[in-house]
């Protein structure tokens, strides 16, 4: 920890109203769906616009599928165009 932090968190109060809106934004799960695609195209788009990487990166080049929707096809409804 840094000088202008305390170590000890134990005395931190967070309002409750405020941590149910900051979990409730925060949703996990394994499914491919095309909200997952559209978010890659969009982390993809906003970093080649300040020239963090120096091509554009497709659902496809990082997304595969075929291994989840052998275990649960119900977890893919996102399909590759290629």
């Amino acid at each position: 920890m840094t000088a202008e932090r305390p170590s000890d968190l134990s005395g931190l109060r967070i309002d409750r109203d405020a941590i149910e809106v900051m979990t409730d934004q925060n949703k996990y799960s394994l499914a491919l769906t095309d909200d997952v695609a559209n978010s890659i195209r969009f982390q993809s788009d906003w970093a080649l616009g300040i020239n963090r990487i120096q091509g554009p990166v497709a659902p496809e080049d990082i997304l595969a599928p075929k291994l989840l929707a052998e275990i649960d096809p119900k977890l893919v409804t996102w399909k590759p165009k290629r």
